[in-house]
């Protein structure tokens, strides 16, 4: 009985001990839990903060490209235009000069075909007159 007793007193003793112990252990590891969640949190913070900057930096940099692409696309698209316009604008003067050539041909042609054909009258209305003339001279003698 005395052994039995001893040991629970042993146990209990050693279960006080073990409670004072923890008891003291426990403010310590709380402390040391408060600090990792603490330091978590601020790591934590601190990577979304920098995932964030990223972030802005990388729909910024999107931005500029995309202006910058269109500022492309707007600048060959108006020299697309202005080499078409320049383009049309040659072959009008093409179409313009041929037009020209070919009514100053036309005009030249009208010409020479009026003189001709004044010509061929003035050569019938002579020829004429001397076979007047000599139908005159037969019908009088």
């Amino acid at each position: 009985e005395e052994l039995r007793l001893g040991a629970a007193a042993e146990a209990e003793e050693l279960r006080l001990g073990a409670v004072a112990e923890a008891e003291e252990l426990r403010p310590g590891a709380a402390a040391e839990a408060g600090e990792l969640l603490l330091g978590t949190a601020a790591e934590t913070e601190k990577l979304r903060k920098g995932a964030v900057a990223e972030a802005k930096k990388l729909r910024k940099g999107a931005a500029t490209k995309a202006e910058e692409l269109s500022l492309c696309a707007a600048a060959e698209a108006e020299k697309l235009l202005l080499g078409k316009a320049a383009e049309a604008g040659e072959l009008r003067l093409v179409a313009v000069t041929k037009a020209k050539e070919l009514l100053l041909g036309a005009a030249s042609e009208a010409v020479e075909l009026r003189k001709s054909a004044a010509a061929e009258t003035e050569e019938l209305h002579k020829g004429a007159a001397a076979s007047a003339v000599e139908l005159r001279e037969i019908a009088a003698a």
